[in-house]
């Protein structure tokens, strides 16, 4: 486990060896179906998730033991940055999604502004060896000093990449700019859960019974 310290951003990387091969590809199956399902393009073409809560229409023992892991990366990245603990917060509220990028696909740069804290679990990603560019499908954080000017732009390096292989979590605040590069090969995919976590300050029209709900809930909805 490292602590990345950006800007002063502080970002957790970690890799999850107690989910096994068969749950990391029972959560990818989740994640393509919520996608396929529950995704809808703009006509920018920008993809972004009907409100829901992933958690709330599947069934899995996977899912439930990766929100219980999710949990403890949460309380484990609050108390180690920000020195906070359940007495210091407001309630917990969390809503999860996902996503699949294939070739041509990425993420332009953006923030989760209204979340305080982001926890992104890749269970599966195949990165194709013919791969010609040495970030194709990395997550990268943006330096706020350096408006990010798109993909085909960056040339200041102003940005720190993550090794996303499958297994990987990454825990960060809603705030930090990030984006992800495409992938160029048929071959390659990758896999997403994502989570918005808020725990202060309301955003005028959220629907707590469609988006957001506390970690037990989220367990429970998904429990077999």
């Amino acid at each position: 486990m490292r602590l990345m310290k950006l800007w002063p951003t502080n970002i957790l990387v970690d890799q999850i060896k107690h989910l096994s091969v068969d749950e990391n590809e029972e959560l990818a199956s989740i994640a393509e179906d919520y996608v396929n399902k529950k995704m809808v393009y703009t006509e920018g073409g920008f993809k972004h998730a009907i409100p829901n809560n992933l958690s709330f229409f599947y069934k899995s023992k996977a899912l439930n033991k990766y929100i219980g892991f999710m949990e403890q990366y949460f309380w484990h990245y609050l108390k180690t940055v920000v020195e906070l603990g359940p007495e210091d917060i407001t309630p917990i509220r969390a809503h999860m999604f996902a996503n699949v990028e294939k070739r041509g696909d990425w993420s332009v740069p953006h923030a989760h502004m209204g979340n305080q804290v982001i926890v992104t679990y890749y269970p599966k990603v195949i990165r194709s060896p013919e791969e010609p560019h040495a970030l194709a499908g990395k997550l990268v954080f943006h330096n706020p000093r350096n408006p990010p000017s798109g993909f085909w732009a960056r040339k200041e390096l102003l940005f720190t990449p993550v090794d996303n292989e499958s297994g990987t979590i990454v825990v960060f605040p809603g705030h930090s700019e990030h984006s992800t590069f495409p992938f160029f090969c048929e071959d390659s995919i990758k896999y997403a859960i994502i989570t918005n976590i808020r725990f202060a300050g309301i955003i005028e029209g959220e629907d707590y019974l469609k988006n957001h709900a506390t970690f037990d809930k989220m367990k429970e909805a998904c429990q077999i």
